[in-house]
């Protein structure tokens, strides 16, 4: 939460959820599920935008969560290496 407000970007998301709220961090699934919860979403019409593999996209999949990697090339996972990119992926994912 610290960093969003050190980036003045905390209005934006709808929802947070720290590890300090769940008792775990990323990629334990309580994460994934309680902001699913909070979102009021469905794993399957859900995105996952991170730029760890181990955290954020091997737990987004675990959960059943299109996971998008950010600012790294990959082989195996949808990535985006810029933010034109990402908005391009978002955009044919959302249609």
């Amino acid at each position: 939460m610290r960093k969003l407000v050190r980036l003045e970007i905390s209005h934006i998301p709808d929802a947070v959820v720290t590890s300090e709220e769940c008792g775990h961090e990323k990629p334990h699934e309580i994460m994934f599920l309680t902001i699913l919860d909070k979102l009021k979403t469905a794993p399957c019409d859900t995105v996952m935008v991170g730029d760890s593999i181990e955290k954020d996209i091997v737990g987004a999949i675990n959960c059943g969560i299109y996971p998008v990697l950010f600012g790294k090339k990959s082989d195996k996972y949808t990535y985006a290496t810029d933010y034109k990119i990402l908005r391009e992926i978002l955009e044919g994912i959302c249609q």
